[in-house]
Formats: C-alpha cells, structure tokens, sequence
C-alpha cells in the first residue's frame, strides 16, 4: 500500500497545472511521476468541475503575456466594490473626474491619491470626520484670525510701553555701561556724608561762639563799669610808667584776647584765679 500524497504537494501540483506548466516538469519540480500529477489533476476535477476552465482562462491569460496574479487582483478589487455597494461606473466617473482635477491643478493621480491618504490621515489625527473638515478649517482659520489681532494688538501696547518709557530705557542702559563706577560712588558719597557732618559740628560750634561772643559784646558794650574804676586804673597804670589811659573799647578788646586765645595768656589766668581765689575766702572770713 502506497503511501497518500502530501496536502502541501497536491497545492504545489494544482497551482503550476493552473499556470500552464506542462506535467513533466510539475513532476520534476515536485520530485514525483508524470502519473501522479495526472492522479491529482483527475482527483481535482471531480472536486472542481470549472477546473479545465480555469486553465483555459489561465492559458488565455498567458497568451495575453499576464500573470495569473494579475488577474485574481482584478476579481478582488471587483469583489471588494461589490461589498461596498459601488458599481464599476461610478468607478470610472470618478476616476476621470481624478484625471480633470490632476490636469487643472498640475498634479499627477500618484500625488493626488497620496494627498488623499495624507488628508484621511490628518482627519483620524484631528477626531473629525472627513466631510466636516472644511468646517473645522474654517474655525480653525477663525480662530487663527482672532489670535493674529490679539497679537497685533499686544505688540502696539507694547511698543507704546516702550515708547512711554523710552526715557527710563536709556537711563537704565545708562546706568548699566556705569554700572562699574558705583563701588567708587558709594565711597565718595560716605566721604561726602563724613564732610557734611564735620561742618554740621564745625557750624554748631561756630554758631555758639558766635552767641557767646555776642553775649560777651553785649556784656561789654553796657556802661556797668563805674567812671571810678577807669580812674583808679589809669593812676596805677601811670605810676607804673604807661601813661596810655585805658578805656572802655580797650577792656573789650583785652577780654577778647584772654576770651579767644587764652593759651597765650597763662599767666594773667593765674593771676586772675589767685584773686578770685582770695575774694571767695574773704567772702567767706565776712559771712561767718
């Protein structure tokens, strides 16, 4: 008992009697006998009966230099029209419709069906369906228009900010190129402040002699000195040999030098602080 012929061979022998080939060399290409491929063949029609027209067709097609490939591409495109309710005249219409738009535009059908793909594409990408994208283009294109004035807008606002505050704008570059001089601006406006203090004291000091000394002029340019004292003091300056006679301008002018200068007149302080001295002790010797 012989052993059955494999599934896969039988295929192998089915498709090469359909292209044509000649039994011998289905029998060679398959390692097998002539009588075997015909076994199979015979096996096969009585399975198929439009099998010796398939082949008829087949050979047709050979003669017409195809493949049978190209022909069962043709039956599944037609199948796959009929299972979306299209009929081949609708095809051809729009096919030249295809063509008429292509020439206007000056495009081939290839970029055409490509623009197409690119335009399904961008409509699964979108969520929109495809006969709403001009709509959603022109909200787009809406809403583009809209920003574009907002934007137009923001931009006047802001050069009329930079307009209103060109002046601020130049001193601040200003003030940066001089940026590097404020170390030593600082150390000068510290020097500044340190002078401006020790003329406030020097002005304060100068205000209060300047009081005092008014005071003292004041003092001075009263007539309390009795006539008796210029008298007695003239008699003792002229038993000493100075005969100049003392008055009331040169008292003033004599207590303005002790009063200024007194570190050259230590010892006229020290006669004076003995006298005082000795009128506070008598002062004193009297009240007991």
């Amino acid at each position: 008992m012989s052993n059955p012929i494999p599934h896969k061979t039988k295929v192998q022998v089915l498709h090469q009697w359909i292209q044509v080939i000649p039994r011998d060399r289905i029998a060679e290409n398959n390692d097998i006998g002539r009588g075997t491929v015909s076994n199979i063949i015979k096996q096969f029609k009585t399975t198929v009966p439009d099998i010796d027209l398939m082949r008829e067709t087949a050979l047709q097609i050979k003669k017409e230099d195809l493949e049978i490939f190209t022909y069962a591409a043709s039956i599944r495109l037609r199948r796959l029209l009929e299972q979306l309710n299209i009929t081949e005249d609708q095809v051809e219409n729009l096919l030249e419709e295809i063509s008429i738009y292509c020439f206007k535009q000056q495009i081939t059908p290839k970029d055409f069906v490509l623009k197409i793909n690119e335009v399904s594409d961008l409509a699964m990408d979108l969520q929109t369906p495809i006969h709403k994208l001009p709509s959603f283009v022109n909200q787009l294109s809406s809403h583009k228009g809209k920003l574009e004035r907002e934007i137009a807008n923001k931009k006047q606002e802001y050069n009329q900010v930079i307009k209103e505050n060109e002046k601020y704008v130049d001193e601040l570059q200003e003030f940066i190129a001089k940026k590097h001089l404020l170390p030593k601006l600082n150390e000068m406006q510290q020097l500044l402040n340190s002078k401006i203090n020790t003329l406030d004291l020097a002005t304060k000091e100068s205000c209060d002699l300047a009081k005092e000394n008014y005071q003292l002029k004041a003092i001075l340019a009263k007539d309390d000195i009795l006539p008796y004292e210029f008298t007695e003091a003239n008699k003792k300056l002229d038993l000493s040999g100075d005969n100049k006679p003392l008055d009331k301008k040169e008292i003033a002018a004599i207590v303005y030098e002790l009063y200024y200068y007194p570190s050259d007149h230590i010892n006229i302080i020290k006669t004076m602080r003995q006298r005082i001295k000795q009128q506070q002790h008598e002062f004193e010797i009297n009240n007991q």
